[in-house]
Formats: structure tokens, sequence, C-alpha cells
């Protein structure tokens, strides 16, 4: 597999379980030496495909997952970490880490406050690679864990810490050279697409500023692309509300100029201030529209049914409530 289709490939490898990551139980016989995750150690988990069990440590032996994370040594422990061989180069790589400890839940729960998709309150609270979320936040992260002031919370999270940076900060210095050149490769898009923030592109041949909800890589018969799940704020004639929208940007060879990309961050605009200007006027004239008029347009509408959305032209034609076109 050539390295520009390595992207997907990993994308899809590693969204993917045979069974769940969080789901443990413990012996009710034992009695526990440290509450759950205050153990300041690592439980290291290992397995040679999907399909085989996680081992403790040698690949070859027969001890079962279930077995090993029902251990109360695991269950203390503050972190359990899978490793299992790379889709793409076949050597052990970061599968997932589990986070058990409340002390570092506490300072994740800082870091990821308004990120959609993460609940810190999970009892073993997992993150899969290649830790997208870290990536996001990451700066966020290292400073709440550089300022640490409790030394039972910076010990715990100095085992996470250089296990997280060691698989992020390459990507963030990827990113930086590439985006300090004003360009960008297809494998590199998801680096600059972080959930909820200003995405502009073009729709209808009109600007629009759109949130990103998430994104994604994929594949059809015409082959990959990068897709951008966005929101925005529209108008049915009655009432205002968010509509949903999706942008895909098709693989490209080599790198791509930023602001060539079907969609980029609105920041990059060197116009932006400006355009947000212009687009703040068009909907002030979109919002008086809204309810009853007589009016007259010709150009193109969009007309929209249960099974698909078309292009229409019209001359003069007379709108008598918006709600109906």
């Amino acid at each position: 597999m050539s390295d520009k289709a390595s992207s997907l490939a990993y994308h899809r490898s590693v969204s993917s379980s045979t069974s769940s990551l969080s789901e443990m139980s413990v012996d009710p016989d034992y009695t526990p030496d440290f509450d759950l995750g205050m153990r300041v150690e690592t439980q290291q988990l290992y397995r040679l495909n999907d399909r085989s069990p996680w081992n403790e440590s040698d690949p070859e032996t027969t001890v079962k997952a279930t077995d090993v994370e029902a251990s109360s040594y695991a269950q203390e422990c503050a972190l359990i970490v899978r490793r299992e061989p790379h889709p793409i180069t076949n050597q052990i790589a970061l599968h997932s880490i589990t986070i058990q400890s409340p002390l570092i839940k506490k300072v994740l729960d800082k870091t990821f406050k308004g990120f959609e998709g993460v609940s810190t309150q999970l009892t073993q609270l997992t993150f899969k690679a290649p830790f997208h979320p870290f990536y996001y936040r990451w700066h966020r992260f290292e400073k709440l864990w550089e300022d640490e002031q409790d030394q039972e919370t910076k010990d715990h999270l100095d085992l996470l810490y250089p296990i997280l940076s060691e698989e992020i900060m390459p990507h963030i210095k990827t990113m930086e050279d590439l985006t300090n050149n004003k360009v960008i490769t297809f494998d590199y898009l998801w680096s600059i697409f972080a959930p909820s923030m200003e995405v502009y592109t073009m729709l209808d041949g009109q600007d629009r500023l759109l949130e990103l909800t998430h994104s994604r890589y994929g594949a059809n018969m015409g082959g990959e692309f990068f897709t951008l799940e966005c929101r925005y704020i529209d108008c049915d004639g009655l009432s205002f509300g968010y509509v949903l929208s999706s942008v895909d940007i098709d693989k490209f060879e080599g790198v791509k100029k930023l602001v060539e990309l079907d969609a980029f961050p609105s920041h990059l605009r060197p116009d932006i201030e400006s355009m947000v200007d212009r687009l703040h006027v068009r909907g002030e004239k979109l919002e008086q529209l809204n309810g009853f008029h007589h009016m007259s347009y010709s150009g193109f509408y969009t007309a929209r049914s249960s099974r698909q959305i078309r292009k229409r032209h019209v001359c003069n034609k007379v709108f008598l409530l918006a709600a109906k076109f």
C-alpha cells in the first residue's frame, strides 16, 4: 500500500474493534490495595491482530484479555495501554489508552471543556489512536500538565503525558511545517480542521461561513475524499435555525495551497473581516424577507422534496409567503 493510501486505511483500522475496550469485571473476592485507577502505574496489553485476545506481555501467551483486564492490578492502575501491529508498517503501535485515574480525569475535564464527543465521566475513559481529540486540545492539555501543583495528580499525569507526546508531537511538527508554507497534504487535512471551528467555502456560488461539527475520511467508486460535516444558520420563511451541510475534498497528490481547497479555515482568508461584514448585511436582508411579502424575483431557486433537491430558474415570480419557496 502506498503512503498516499495510508490515511484512510489507518483511520478505518483504528475505528473498528471486535470487543468493548472499557467493559471490565472485578473479582468480588479480592481486596484491592488501591482504589480504582489510583495506583501510579500503567498496565500494558498487547495483541497480534483484531481477532486475538489482549495479552499482558508476550503476544504468544494464552492469557485472555478478560482475565488480564479483570485482575485487581489492572483495575487499580491509572492507565491501561494497548498496543498491536500497525496496519501499514506492521510495527507495534498504540491502539488505545484507557484512563482510570480520577485525578487525570479532573484535568481532562478542563482539557475537553466544550469539546463534543468526549465524556470524561466514564469509569474507563478510552481514547483510540490516532488520538485526534488530544491533538486538537494539545496545547491546553500541555499547559495544564505543566501548571499542575498537586504532586499526586502530577505523578498520574506524568504517566500519560510522555505516551501521548510521542504520538502527538510528530503530527504537530508536520502540520506546522506544512501550514508555515501555506500548503497541506491530503493525509494531513484532518490536522487543520478542529471541531467547532469556522470554515469558509462556496455554496451555490455564494460565500459561506460554516461551523464544523466533525470530519472524516471516506471512499466510494470515485476514489478517496475527506468530508467536513458542518452546519449554518438559514431560514425556512418562518423561523431561523441550523441547517446541516457537508463539503467533500477529493483526494489530491502532493501538496495543495490551503486557500485553494474547496473549504478551509476561515481565518486564512486575508479579507475575512470585510467578508464577515458583507455576510452580516446579507443576513439582515434575509431576515427582512421573513414572513409575508409581495416581491418580484428573477433567477434560480432551490426546489426541495422528500426525494431530491433541484435548482430551478424563474422570471418575475411573485412571492407571497417566503416559507412556500
